[in-house]
């Protein structure tokens, strides 16, 4: 069976992951003209920047209804060259990512921003996963398909400078790859071929020292046929020429191009290039394309031709005949994109290939399933839904099932605790469900909230001195000591009902240039206080954090962080860590926030109406994130606590404040994605965005509900 060519429009890179105008079956459109298609212009047809910003201006429920209008973003175009059909595939699985190779009906697919690297079978629909692969590579291939034993994957890069080339190998079911490293001994190494499998060894045939490589896998050596050379004369300006390995039957081919010329075939007999004249080709067919390269024999209609995967010329591909000595259609081509664009190239479709393309676009058009909506919109709508409706809406497809199952693992978000300073009535208010509760908790009548974590406030009374635990939900309250000194910032490392719990208040006093930490734990009768020698200026601008055994702090004026470790009782001045004078403005009109996720701590800062800027703590300095690093965190910051959750789709990429609006249905935040507050209240102070002594983020526990029942 002839391969059938997979096509696309031109995305702006080779992943096949761009939008395909929308279109009916080819014997549907091949009724129209041109002119009848002009007066009839799609809004399927609009440009994806533009689709998504009217998307981004509806509400939830025109969202849903609009998305189920027509299918594109992951779309695939498959089009038999001899029948003159094509069929479009909606193939969500291989979003934002890039085609590598391809191979008896399947796909090497990358994703450079996570690094997977993955089997797909476009046909079948089956993926199948390798380890993540960190590491550059000039080019990488496959032995046999991923469901058969001898499937080995090797990828190649080629270090002119240091004169090394880097081979890494693995195969499905694997857990690492397994790098080699060989020397080079070569100035000029120009990789102009992909690699092919043959005989058990992967092949490439490079051009600047004209000399064919090969590896072998089982037993890792990499080989140089220096006798495998070409004329001198036809490598003068390789660089102008296109070259192509291919095999077949155990036999090797090289065949060059270069843009109009005729192109030349060589088959590799004795370790020697032979070059082979057209009625040496004995029928066969070259099928070659930016990704790979494959030989037909016993193709009548396409005896002694090369198939380039340009398609689109009066529905026919470009090729070259040997036999006729012209290419069809005869163009002159710039360059060899032209006939190889990186938007297709040649797979070979299974045997009941109709089977899996029974639909035809009209048809699917016209029955648009909630199944086919992002899986995005799926995740947003998911994670709207109680527990019993999300296990529901599960067994309604494998969809709905897959994104109903990513967001019953989400890190649950805070509620916004508000409340009076000295009142006993509090708000409870759920951000996501725009829903409200009032507890009277007349245990905290005249007293202040110093600290909260774990669902649990921190609470001090200033005229008896009274330090106590106290959560709303359970309404238990676990006393503390009483405390007569003064403190400027206290936080507690775990919930009072763990054994590892462990109080810490600091105060700064700048004219005697020392700092006082007094620690305590639930059950202790006093606590302990010790001063520790301060040679800088403090002026505290972040809560305490607990992080790895640690509190953290930040101070402008000494440019620092600090921590403190409880069971040595250092104090630790990590002053080499960070340095204001890396932010424009002064430190004065700044607020900066802690926040601990995962075992590294992160430092933001808020100045104004200013973009928020956000570093995160490497090894002895901070590393500044850009805008796409934040890789879906959401800060949830006040003047009490500021905490951080991951994998939260309604508010990913998020910082969100205390402050509500819009009749309290959402908080105000700042959005990475979009680098603009939502909603835009430009005139608000950051003591506006975050009410000190009013409000604060709480976890609930996870049954809050029987608790406000």
């Amino acid at each position: 069976m002839q391969p059938a060519l997979s096509h696309q429009t031109p995305p702006p890179s080779p992943a096949m992951t761009s939008p395909s105008p929308s279109s009916s079956t080819v014997s549907s459109k091949r009724s129209k003209t041109k002119s009848e298609e002009a007066f009839k212009p799609s809004f399927a047809d609009l440009p994806s920047s533009l689709m998504e910003i009217i998307m981004s201006r509806l509400v939830l429920k025109d969202n849903i209804c609009a998305s189920a209008a027509c299918k594109r973003g992951h779309s695939l175009k498959l089009v038999d060259p001899f029948q003159w059909k094509s069929y479009t595939l909606e193939l969500p699985e291989i979003a934002k990512s890039t085609v590598c190779y391809s191979r008896e009906g399947w796909l090497l697919m990358h994703r450079s921003n996570s690094k997977d690297i993955f089997f797909f079978n476009p046909f079948s629909r089956e993926l199948i996963s390798l380890p993540k692969f960190a590491f550059p590579f000039n080019e990488i291939a496959f032995s046999y398909p991923p469901t058969s034993d001898n499937c080995v994957v090797v990828a190649l890069n080629f270090n002119v400078q240091h004169r090394v080339t880097t081979i890494s190998t693995c195969h499905p079911g694997a857990t690492e790859w397994i790098a080699s490293v060989f020397p080079a001994n070569y100035q000029q190494f120009s990789m102009k071929t992909k690699i092919v499998y043959h005989n058990d060894r992967f092949y490439c045939f490079n051009v600047g020292i004209e000399r064919l490589f090969s590896f072998h896998p089982s037993s890792r050596t990499w080989k140089s046929y220096p006798h495998a050379n070409l004329d001198p004369t036809l490598t003068q300006d390789w660089y102008k020429k296109e070259h192509f390995l291919a095999e077949t039957k155990g036999e090797l081919f090289l065949m060059l191009t270069s843009l109009n010329e005729e192109p030349m075939v060589y088959k590799l007999v004795s370790w020697s290039w032979k070059n082979m004249s057209p009625s040496e080709l004995d029928g066969l067919t070259f099928f070659v394309s930016f990704y790979n390269s494959e030989l037909g024999t016993n193709l009548p209609w396409v005896r002694n031709n090369v198939c380039f995967s340009r398609f689109g010329y009066n529905r026919r591909h470009v090729s070259y005949s040997f036999d006729q000595s012209r290419y069809n259609p005869s163009i002159e081509w710039n360059n060899e994109l032209e006939l190889c664009p990186p938007q297709s190239l040649w797979i070979n479709p299974p045997n009941n290939v109709l089977d899996y393309l029974f639909k035809t676009q009209s048809e699917e058009a016209l029955k648009p399933s909630f199944s086919d909506l992002p899986s995005s919109l799926l995740e947003v709508i998911m994670s709207r839904l109680v527990l019993k409706d999300n296990i529901i809406a599960s067994a309604s497809c494998k969809s709905w099932c897959e994104a109903a199952l990513s967001v019953r693992v989400v890190e649950k978000h805070p509620w916004l605790l508000s409340f009076s300073k000295r009142s006993s009535l509090f708000e409870l208010h759920d951000p996501v469900q725009s829903k409200s509760y009032t507890l009277n908790l007349p245990e905290l009548a005249e007293s202040t909230v110093r600290y909260s974590s774990h669902s649990w406030l921190l609470m001090h009374a200033s005229t008896s001195k009274h330090l106590f635990f106290f959560n709303p939900f359970t309404r238990e309250l676990i006393s503390l000591p009483k405390s007569t000194l003064p403190f400027q910032a206290i936080a507690f490392s775990s919930p009072p009902t763990s054994d590892n719990c462990v109080v810490v208040a600091l105060n700064f006093t700048l004219r005697h240039h020392y700092v006082t930490i007094s620690t305590c734990h639930p059950g202790a009768t006093e606590w302990i206080t010790e001063a520790f020698p301060a040679a800088l200026l403090y002026y505290m601008k972040s809560k305490l954090v607990y992080l790895n055994d640690r509190f953290y702090c930040f101070t402008f004026g000494g440019n620092s962080l600090y921590s403190f470790y409880p069971s040595s009782r250092r104090w630790v001045c990590h002053e080499d860590v960070y340095h204001y004078h890396q932010l424009q403005g002064g430190w004065e009109r700044r607020e900066a926030f802690l926040a601990e996720k995962k075992g590294e701590l992160f430092l933001v800062f808020t100045c104004g109406k200013e973009k928020p800027v956000v570093f995160k703590q490497g090894y002895l300095r901070w590393e500044k994130m850009s805008s796409t690093e934040p890789d879906g965190f959401t800060i949830f910051f006040s003047s009490y606590h500021s905490q951080m959750r991951t994998n939260l789709p309604w508010m990913r990429n998020n910082l969100c404040s205390l402050r509500f609006g819009n009749k309290r249905m959402r908080c105000l935040s700042y959005s990475f994605d979009k680098s603009r507050y939502n909603p835009h209240k430009g005139s608000l102070s950051w003591l506006e965005l975050v009410p000190r002594p009013k409000c604060l983020w709480i976890d609930p526990p996870d049954n809050v509900l029987d608790y406000l029942g």
